[in-house]
């Protein structure tokens, strides 16, 4: 058809036709069908599908694409070229991949076909097209999946295309297939668990709530096709952690593909009857009886379940008429089978059954067993059809022929069950039965931390969610029966909100919460092309759910296209001042009226204005003991007599939001955050607040009165601002304080946290103290971190962007105590010995006094603190406190091997301490630029001919890594100083270090040379790690690196005997490799530029054992997270070669 179009239509049409197309991808997500097909080849011995062996025309995707160029650039209209390589038969195909990679597990299972074909891509060469070898394909091929870890995984089907079936195969042998892959897989670094009945009503929540918990999910389904269960693959995270497998629980040899692997099973999968049960037997006992049977006794057999959670019903607890009346229902009470029987509540009677055979098999065959009753579940759906819960409410909504009993309704929301369902899992402390109901007496599950929604809320959603996917919009008014299979139509869009300001503080960080939470957000910020605001597009879930808008707040219409569409917006547009200025009053009051008017022009249905204390507190009347509260207004009066025109601008601001809410009907609600600190998101602009901090820390010329000081974390102040936005009422103002202090108390606990900082010491006492309290957005549900975390975050923050290593700063003009404001002090920046600044320095001056010589100051540490008996310490070199992640050091992290150790561990999520000669010389900068470097790299200057040097380079780190010694490029002058010196008594300085700092692990880079130089070794020795060099011989041979680094090894080992200090050591061959070093090359790089170069030199042909650097680093962090301590069984099984 596409020819025939071209040829009648006039249009230019080249068709290609590509064989097999094999080759290393670059998607990272979705396999393509072809490449799933050679990973079977590869791995599927054993597997349930079988191939045809029909020839195989195949071709490399990069030649396709060559292919494509060339067709495109050379070939004329209405033309077809085939595009594939010779073929060959299966076999012969497994022939090749065996010769090339023998240790896989190919397919075992082929069919012979009387088909073959010769197809020729002679016309596509003829244009110049030269396609590659197969060996190259294969062998890049299989290199990316290695790398990709995608043959460790879990196997998976042939692709249908590929696949043959044969009469009479037996679907059980498949199911043993699964079963046995499944036990033999490695281990995933997740923990993976299995959710049965996971496309229903709980099923869904529970796998979603996993999945956003990080879990790899097998999720059970009758059919995985059927398109009742596609909400699943759009879960987030479920294309990577998402498996879901055909399953029945009826039938256990399908459950043993879906649980092989897991480490715990939620079984969810009993149905509640919709409809009057006709069969009891084969429509509730067997699912919920034998089903839990099935998945118990496949957990049993399982090497790797460690907990099963089984959801079970309050239908097993409530009824029971022989509990004594008045008395609350708890854990310990059962339904009456006998009498549920009786009545025909199968419902209740299968629940009763199930549950209590599943604690008495978990006591019988010690499988750690937890059962959680639900009551009536409602909430928010994400399957598609309704279940019986809701099918209940939407009755209960609509009404209809049925008449309803008046009975006790114990109501749970869906979300509420995942989340307890979860938490029960998690908590190693969990056993037994436990109630899901909200508002029961029995306090089982809350003493586990569980946190249920209110009532109100579970029915708010419901009902939105019905209203908006048309549920209740039946047709002719009629109403409704219980319909099990009424399907909605799909879920709603997005919520669209708006933030101005919003590569500020406070902005940045409420964009970066509302896209976390699903908002679709529309940000204004001056100028979106900016560099300043890059980093708003960089936050997650940026590229779908955020635009950027040009727009000012002092120019009304600049805000029209930002607001349009939007439910709602946050206002937190309005700067701080850093100096004395009248001029603010127009962008917040003047900018928020703009604001107010275009809510209502859009149609927004709620603002959320950012207002501040400073509207608040300052007021000289109000009582000095009156506990300031959101009733509580500044004095306008007293703003302008001062000039405090900040408080004044905020408050008229705030006072005419909320006129305006109730004079327009606008949905307003404000908020008055305390001084807002915390870590930065951007990364240009300090915000004031930041720097009264800063200020605090390094002090300045300007004074700070020592009055009170209410601080609030800028996280927590995105939360309230979402907090409000959800529950709070129209003209409602809520303050946002985590807690105060006075200044001086301030500096106090920043010193005992942080000593090391110069500080502010201009504090002037003044009478002013103020109490506030955030009580009333606390009962809204908010909940402030403490003030050392944000303290901790915000220095960490400041710290990174190197904020706090520059000269003091001034203390901005709205924090400074006005008596002692410096005005006739000038400050200059300038160096006594750079003329120039100095010229501008004295300019105009009558005098000068010179006093530009600094006296070192070095503090006196505590020798017991870091022990060691006699040391001074720079307080420069004082490191901060140790981040959470897992803190290691690298020493000689300039080298070649330390270069690429410090980029492995900063890729896998290491906080890395690099020690260097000199963290300043240019030859240490690629170091900074490595990927993670920013966050997670510390350079500090030592040497390990130093060992006090290495205190603070080790100081707080869990684990060392010793590469520092290097390899002499010359013949060895002075032997004790070239090569012993830093061989053996640095390695002693970095063990003597490391037991000062409470090191758990040291792993020493030796060498070889430590191994081999031994003459008296057999010559068909094969040398392993019980092999050492002769040290005498190394020293008749002046051999002195074998030397240096036999003794420092011996002594590394003898030391980890004697003092219980874990070390390894690592011997790596000649080391080859690419350098990430750009100044220096190291000894080996040059004998490979020498071997490929030649020169004067002969070289000896002895043996080389190579090996290339990024092996070595993988080796010493292998060694490092698997290799026992040298007390496990001998030194020398710490030894590795």
């Amino acid at each position: 058809m596409a020819l025939e179009y071209g040829n009648k239509n006039g249009l230019h049409v080249v068709t290609v036709c590509p064989g097999l197309v094999f080759g290393p991808m670059l998607q990272t997500v979705q396999l393509n069908t072809t490449t799933k097909a050679l990973l079977y080849i590869i791995q599927g011995g054993h597997g349930p599908d079988t191939m045809n062996n029909k020839f195989l025309s195949m071709v490399d995707v990069r030649d396709v694409a060559d292919a494509l160029l060339l067709a495109y650039e050379e070939a004329g209209p209405s033309e077809r070229y085939i595009c594939a390589l010779e073929q060959m038969d299966l076999k012969d195909l497994l022939s090749l991949m065996k010769t090339m990679y023998p240790n896989y597990n190919y397919v075992d299972k082929m069919v012979d076909l009387d088909y073959k074909a010769e197809v020729t891509s002679e016309k596509l060469k003829n244009l110049g097209w030269k396609p590659r070898k197969r060996e190259e394909t294969f062998a890049d091929s299989i290199e990316f999946f290695e790398k990709a870890g995608l043959l460790d995984g879990q196997p998976f089907r042939l692709p249908y295309l590929y696949r043959i079936y044969l009469a009479g195969r037996d679907p059980v042998g498949r199911r043993h297939w699964r079963r046995n892959m499944a036990a033999m897989a490695s281990p995933p670094p997740t923990t993976r668990v299995c959710v049965t009945g996971a496309g229903g009503f709980i099923g869904s929540w529970l796998v979603k709530l996993l999945l956003s918990r990080g879990y790899a999910v097998h999720a059970t389904l009758r059919d995985p096709c059927d398109p009742k269960n596609a909400h699943l693959k759009q879960l987030d995270g479920a294309s990577e952690m998402l498996s879901l497998f055909k399953a029945d629980v009826l039938d256990a040899g399908e459950l043993s593909a879906a649980i092989a692997g897991c480490e715990g099973v939620f079984h969810v999968a009993s149905p509640v009857p919709g409809d009057k049960i006709v069969d009891p037997e084969l429509e509730v006992m067997a699912p919920a009886v034998k089903g839990t049977l099935n998945v118990l006794e496949v957990c049993s057999s399982s090497k790797k379940v460690q907990k099963v959670v089984v959801v079970s019903s309050t239908a097993a607890v409530h009824y029971n008429p022989n509990w004594p009346p008045g008395k609350p229902k708890d854990e310990s009470c059962w339904s009456d089978r006998k009498i549920c029987m009786e009545k025909k509540e199968w419902y209740s009677a299968s629940k009763v059954i199930a549950e209590k055979m599943a604690l008495e098999y978990a006591e019988k065959k010690g499988l750690n067993v937890v059962t959680v009753c639900p009551c009536l579940v409602f909430g928010p759906q994400l399957q598609p059809t309704v279940n019986t819960s809701n099918e209940l409410l939407i009755y209960i909504t609509k009404g209809g022929p049925n008449v309803m009993r008046n009975m006790l309704l114990h109501i749970v929301d869906v979300r509420d069950v995942a989340e307890a369902l979860i938490l029960i899992y998690e908590k190693p402390e969990s056993s037994g039965r436990y109630l899901c109901a909200p508002y029961h007496i029995s306090p089982k599950a809350t003493s586990l931390g569980w946190k249920p929604r209110k009532l109100e809320e579970t029915l708010t959603d419901s009902i939105e969610y019905y209203e908006k996917t048309g549920i209740l919009q039946d047709a002719g008014g009629r109403p409704c029966w219980w319909q099990p299979e009424m399907t909605p139509p799909p879920p709603p869009p997005r919520r669209l909100v708006c933030v101005t300001g919003a590569g500020g503080f406070i902005g940045s960080w409420l964009v970066k919460l509302l896209l976390s939470r699903g908002y679709a957000v529309h940000a204004t910020v001056r100028d979106p092309h900016d560099p300043k605001n890059a980093f708003l597009k960089q936050l997650e879930n940026a590229p779908e759910n955020l635009r950027l808008f040009k727009a000012d707040v002092l120019d009304g219409g600049s805000l029209t296209a930002a607001f349009a569409g939007c439910e709602g917006v946050f206002h937190p547009a309005t700067p701080v001042p850093e100096e004395k200025t009248k001029e603010m009053l127009d962008p917040a009051v003047k900018g928020t009226r703009n604001v107010l008017e275009a809510c209502s022009a859009a149609g927004v249905q709620k603002l959320v204005v950012v207002s501040s204390i400073g509207a608040v507190c300052f007021n000289p009347s109000l009582p000095r003991d009156r506990i300031i509260d959101e009733t509580c207004w500044s004095d306008k009066k007293s703003c302008k007599e001062n000039e405090n025109w900040y408080c004044l601008a905020k408050t008229e601001a705030e006072e005419m939001a909320l006129e305006y809410s109730e004079k327009n009907g606008l949905h307003v609600i404000t908020v008055c955050p305390a001084l807002v600190l915390g870590p930065l998101l951007q990364t240009v602009l300090l915000s004031t607040s930041s720097k009264v901090l800063l200020y605090v820390m390094k002090g300045g010329p300007d004074a700070i009165g020592n009055t009170f000081f209410p601080i609030v974390d800028v996280r927590d102040v995105a939360d309230a601002l979402l907090l409000v936005y959800d529950k709070a009422g129209p003209s409602e103002r809520y303050i946002c304080s985590q807690e105060q202090m006075d200044t001086k108390d301030f500096l106090d606990l920043m010193k005992s946290m942080y000593p090391n900082y110069s500080y502010t010491f201009k504090v002037v006492d003044v009478d002013t103290r103020v109490g506030l309290t955030s009580e009333k957005l606390k009962k809204l549900g908010w909940k402030p971190r403490k003030l050392e975390e944000t303290l901790v975050d915000s220095v960490e923050s400041h710290e990174k962007a190197g904020l706090v290593d520059d000269e003091p700063c001034r203390l901005p003009y709205l924090y400074r105590q006005l008596d002692m404001d410096p005005g006739n002090l000038h400050l200059f920046k300038a160096d006594e010995l750079d003329g120039d600044a100095m010229t501008v320095a004295f300019a105009g001056c009558k005098g000068v006094f010179h006093i530009g010589t600094p006296v070192p100051k070095y503090e006196r540490v505590d020798p017991q603190a870091i022990g060691v008996t006699d040391m001074w310490w720079q307080p420069e070199m004082t490191p901060p406190p140790p981040p959470p992640r897992r803190p290691v050091c690298v020493t000689g992290a300039g080298g070649f091997t330390g270069s690429w150790l410090v980029k492995l561990l900063l890729s896998r999520g290491y906080a890395v301490h690099a020690t260097l000669r000199d963290p300043y010389d240019p030859k240490n900068a690629f170091l900074k630029q490595l990927e993670n470097a920013p966050e997670n790299l510390r350079l500090f200057k030592a040497d390990v001919l130093d060992g006090g040097s290495l205190t603070a380079a080790f100081a707080g780190c869990e684990g060392v890594f010793h590469p520092a010694t290097p390899v002499p490029e010359h013949k060895t002058v002075d032997p004790e100083k070239e090569m012993l010196a830093p061989a053996v008594k640095g390695t002693r300085n970095v063990l003597e270090a490391c037991s000062a700092a409470s090191v758990q692990k040291l792993v020493v880079v030796s060498s070889i040379c430590a191994v081999c130089f031994n003459p008296s070794l057999p010559r068909d020795r094969l040398i392993d790690e019980t092999c050492w060099s002769d040290k005498k011989s190394c020293k008749e041979n002046e051999n002195w690196y074998c030397l240096a680094k036999t003794e420092a090894e011996e002594m590394a080992l003898e030391y980890s005997e004697k003092n219980g200090l874990h070390v390894i050591t690592v011997c790596p061959g000649v080391i080859f490799g690419l350098l990430l070093q750009t100044v220096l090359l190291n000894a080996s790089s040059k004998v490979l530029l020498y071997i490929m170069k030649g020169g004067p030199d002969a070289l000896s042909n002895k043996f080389f054992p190579i090996v290339d650097v990024r092996d070595v680093a993988d080796a010493l962090l292998l060694v490092y997270d698997k290799a026992g301590p040298s007390s496990d069984t001998s030194v020398l099984k710490n030894k590795w070669t």
